[in-house]
């Protein structure tokens, strides 16, 4: 195995980790962001979905 390939894989690698971690990060982010947003805009619909 040629060290580029090495290096090529390891970046692949690395890559596709990130990806992941990045999307769960974003879609968290995403979410909590549109919960404030509607919390702000209609706080009472959240006291009548927790009942």
């Amino acid at each position: 195995m040629k060290i580029s390939e090495r290096i090529e894989g390891t970046i692949e690698n690395w890559r596709i980790k990130w990806a992941e971690t990045l999307k769960g990060w974003m879609v968290s982010w995403v979410m909590n962001g549109a919960v404030s947003l509607f919390d702000f805009f209609e706080p009472d619909i959240r006291e009548e979905t927790k009942a």
